[in-house]
């Protein structure tokens, strides 16, 4: 969407009300993709919930790719985005739980998909037993495991007080991670790059400045996964949220000074900052988020609380999508980046108080950081 956009507003002439609607739509769809998503993964379990999330992204995106009008696109991002929301609590709720803890956080990270073979293996180191085959066999067996704790999760969050808080906890993660309006930064890279230009669609509508946001997001997506497991979540998080912060800022100081002057060190200096927010965020939220709410909920909550988690999120997303805009224009551009300097440094200090480490410890060991008291020391050994 990041190259796509300007391409879309151009072809179908869309005012600004319509281009925030052809990014938020999806982000609609993954609300209700995220919710559904975990009750699905639950009932008829993960391997046939990411079969349907693959047929989703696979139908939207033919859609998408052959949208005569706008009505046919905003269909297909929204079932795109039913897709994206599913893959939260199906794709990521599976690769958690077949992994090992050394290497949880990149397997999560990069969404590998399922091979029978690796699992095994992690079966049999996790179970010390040759057999991993017939564990396998037996848990399709036993058909009524799905439906059951499908029901006993339910009962968990009314009756369990540590489940309920753990659910809490990662909605107050998700949350965070839009306060910082990474999202939005992204999708509307390409209008941030004109306004920095004065509007010049001519001087930034070349492809290479929309795919430089794309290598910056690779990059730092590539990085997470490398060290990820090596450094831990909290310090990602902690590095990746300061430079969110400095970048915000630093936009709000380019926009003040390109109203007063034209200067093309500071457009320079804009560029390089989108980049580098892009860099820090895919370093740090787009996949720790993932990550560290796959890990912090109960086994028996997981699917369904990581549904809600993203539900939250992506609804909060649709939201700043729908009117950052709108927000660019009411109160300024560099005002809206020292607003969102403000809600970013509230996301640094949650992080800093209460996000705890989860790097190489079981499920059952981050459970006791819950039973006992959530803190940033703590460490289970």
């Amino acid at each position: 969407m990041v190259v796509a956009l300007p391409l879309i507003e151009q072809d179908f002439e869309l005012s600004t009300s319509s281009a925030e609607s052809v990014v938020s739509t999806l982000m609609l769809g993954a609300v209700i993709g995220s919710l559904v998503g975990g009750f699905v993964s639950d009932w008829i379990g993960r391997k046939p919930a990411n079969l349907i999330t693959a047929a989703l992204f696979l139908g939207g995106s033919l859609l998408m790719t052959f949208a005569g009008s706008l009505r046919t696109m905003l269909v297909g991002r929204f079932i795109a985005g039913l897709a994206v929301g599913s893959s939260g609590p199906c794709v990521s709720t599976y690769v958690a739980e077949i992994a090992p803890p050394k290497t949880r956080g990149a397997l999560v990270t990069i969404n590998e998909k399922y091979r029978t073979k690796e699992a095994s293996a992690v079966l049999k180191r996790l179970l010390y037993t040759e057999d991993a085959s017939q564990k396998i066999i037996q848990s399709h067996l036993d058909t009524g495991r799905f439906h059951n704790g499908f029901f006993h999760a339910l009962s968990e969050l009314v009756t369990d007080e540590v489940t309920r808080k753990r659910v809490v906890f990662c909605v107050a993660i998700a949350f965070c991670h839009i306060l910082t309006g990474a999202n939005a930064m992204l999708y509307y890279s390409s209008y941030i790059l004109r306004k920095l230009h004065n509007g010049d669609h001519l001087l930034v509508s070349h492809l290479s400045k929309e795919v430089w946001v794309g290598v910056a997001k690779l990059a730092g997506v590539c990085l997470a996964v490398v060290i990820v497991d090596r450094v831990g979540r909290r310090p990602l998080l902690l590095i990746g949220t300061s430079l969110m912060l400095s970048c915000h800022f630093i936009f709000a100081l380019c926009f003040w000074t390109l109203n007063m002057t034209h200067s093309e060190t500071v457009q320079a200096i804009g560029e390089l900052n989108l980049y580098a927010f892009i860099f820090a965020w895919n370093l740090s939220w787009a996949p720790l988020m993932w990550v560290t709410c796959s890990e912090l909920l109960p086994d028996e909550f997981r699917s369904i609380g990581m549904g809600v988690t993203f539900g939250t999120f992506w609804l909060g997303s649709a939201l700043v999508n729908q009117t950052l805009l709108s927000v660019f224009h009411t109160i300024g551009t560099g005002n809206a980046f020292l607003f969102y300097t403000t809600l970013t440094a509230g996301s640094l200090g949650f992080v800093y108080f209460k996000v705890p480490e989860t790097m190489g410890l079981t499920f059952e060991q981050i459970g006791l950081l819950f039973s006992e008291h959530v803190a940033h020391t703590h460490n289970v050994v």
